[in-house]
């Protein structure tokens, strides 16, 4: 039995690998990920966190994009760029193919693979060697799990720290010892230094705690685990002041000065965030965005077998257990439907998922008829094949509740979906199918000309394409005239209203690449070109407009 649990949770890390890896090596720059590659080197080599979007997070997640580009040549005078979009793509430029995202990505699927072994072995711990293949199961193949564990960002390692400091803040509650209780103020700290949101954790712990009848004592040596993670954080800065000993280093409430300087920019940003819901536009943000998005955008399986294990636990009498793997989750959630107004992602949520997948292998495990295991087997059957399916395109998954990608296009948009990630898949489209090029409408920071996309930009507003692309766009005219168009513009998110682009739905739809851009073929019509005139007028682009507005041909 031992040596079987050993080969079939090897299986699955391999697969788990292959998955990650796979999805790293597809998909172009990412919105977010513009803003964060590579910086990480500067701030360790120059103690540099004056650049664009140096304190929008906690240093962690940059020092682990950062720790295989070392070695690479890239020009001093990217760091002087004023725009994070520019300098994103500047850096990717700087070597060849996709090299730097790759080299920035695999540190971050390394950790996915951390935090499954964590999720392996908790469970195992807890519950026995099946439940913890179960639950290993269930999180390889979670789809949002391997979006974001295959992605230079910072929520995979937010996922692992908070799940990792909440287990052995646990088991320290239950055996005591100097060694749980330095592990778990150090993951603590490693947390907070993954990303701000992390600071909910100082709230949630103790609540879990005092709900599982932890007394005084437990929270007087939660002060003490404290320390220790405050020691953690201000040695990630220690770079600022071994550069510049002239530098604060020491801001409000007796944290880092960039960390209190980024928690004030996020306060700053939770004013308000343009972004999409079931149709509708707003900066405002719904209640029921959260919610929405982890039934939508979780497998079926997934959410089934998790509910029967929370249920389980409840009905079993094993409370401590319902209390550590139910209440953290929970009161994540809560925190964002209710406090916060940035609402463009499930990936915010991330952290539940490991104590979820926990409490599904736990569910599966219990399983002792005939019928009930044959269930559980065509329920694991459903997750892995619905997710191998979706692959490489993890970020796009919708389940089948909510019809799939396309379905879930109407629900959710921005990082559920659409952060500029196609432009390979597009690529290889237009190479396949031998087009020279499209008319293009692109959400994201990413550079068509990186992968040899000839293209005519049409407006997008948010991010204006590099400079020299406007010249481009003027000297070419695709043939078929296709229009390739990322959801979030087609939806109307950023753009003047809504409708700029609505038009193009009553056009023929080509293709779908990727979940994120949609191919239209406007066949020549006058109308069309009419249309695409006036978005190029809107923009203030009069040479693009006048252009366009001659291709209408005799008959417009």
């Amino acid at each position: 039995m031992r040596h079987g649990t050993t080969l079939a949770a090897a299986a699955i890390f391999l697969v788990a690998l292959f998955l990650l890896l796979g999805s790293a090596r597809e998909h172009g720059l990412t919105v977010d990920e513009a803003h964060y590659v590579g910086i990480g080197r500067r701030m360790i080599e120059r103690g540099d966190w004056k650049m664009p979007c140096a304190v929008l997070h906690p240093p962690l997640s940059y020092y682990a994009n950062s720790l295989l580009l070392f070695g690479e040549d890239l020009p001093d005078s990217i760091w002087t760029l004023s725009d994070g979009d520019e300098r994103g793509r500047s850096l990717c430029r700087a070597l060849p193919g996709n090299r730097l995202l790759l080299l920035s990505r695999i540190p971050i699927v390394v950790l996915a693979l951390v935090l499954l072994l964590f999720v392996f072995s908790e469970t195992k711990r807890r519950f026995g060697k099946a439940a913890g293949v179960f639950a290993l199961l269930l999180a390889a193949f979670e789809p949002n799990l391997l979006a974001h564990g295959s992605l230079a960002t910072q929520d995979l390692l937010l996922t692992l720290f908070s799940f990792l400091a909440v287990v052995r803040f646990r088991r320290y509650r239950e055996e005591g010892g100097r060694a749980n209780l330095a592990i778990a103020g150090a993951s603590l700290g490693l947390a907070l230094l993954s990303k701000y949101s992390a600071l909910v954790l100082l709230a949630i712990v103790p609540a879990t705690a005092l709900a599982d009848r932890a007394g005084p004592r437990f929270l007087l040596r939660f002060g003490a685990a404290l320390l220790l993670a405050l020691a953690v954080l201000y040695a990630a800065y220690a770079p600022l002041v071994l550069h510049d000993a002239r530098a604060p280093l020491v801001g409000e409430r007796l944290l880092p000065a960039p960390y209190a300087a980024g928690i004030e920019q996020q306060r700053e940003a939770n004013r308000g965030h343009r972004s999409y819901f079931m149709g509708e536009i707003s900066d405002r943000g719904w209640l029921a965005y959260y919610p929405v998005a982890f039934l939508v955008k979780t497998p079926l399986p997934f959410l089934l077998l998790s509910l029967v294990g929370m249920s389980l636990l409840a009905r079993r009498g094993r409370k401590s257990d319902l209390v550590w793997l139910a209440l953290p989750p929970l009161l994540y959630t809560l925190f964002f439907v209710f406090a916060s107004r940035i609402n463009i992602g499930l990936r915010y949520v991330l952290p539940v998922y490991p104590f979820l997948a926990v409490a599904g292998g736990y569910a599966a495990s219990a399983a002792s008829r005939r019928a009930a295991r044959a269930g559980v087997l065509l329920l694991f059957a459903w997750h892995a094949g619905g997710t191998a399916l979706a692959s490489p395109h993890f970020l796009a998954y919708f389940n089948e509740a909510a019809g799939g990608t396309e379905g879930g296009a109407r629900i959710l948009l921005d990082s559920n979906l659409d952060w500029g990630q196609d432009l390979p898949s597009l690529r290889r489209f237009l190479s396949d199918r031998g087009y020279d090029g499209v008319y293009l409408g692109y959400f994201g920071a990413d550079d068509p000309a990186r992968y040899g996309i000839r293209c005519r930009y049409l407006p997008g507003w948010t991010y204006a394409p590099p400079p020299e692309a406007h010249e481009r766009s003027l000297s070419f005219r695709p043939d078929p005239e296709l229009v390739a168009i990322s959801r979030m513009l087609l939806q109307g998110v950023w753009t003047p209203d809504p409708g700029v682009y609505a038009w193009l739905e009553e056009y023929p739809r080509v293709a779908t690449i990727g979940g994120s851009i949609v191919i239209f073929d406007i066949g020549g019509d006058p109308k069309a070109h009419e249309k695409l005139a006036a978005a190029y007028r809107r923009a203030g682009l009069t040479d693009l407009f006048e252009d366009e507005m001659r291709q209408r041909g005799p008959g417009g």
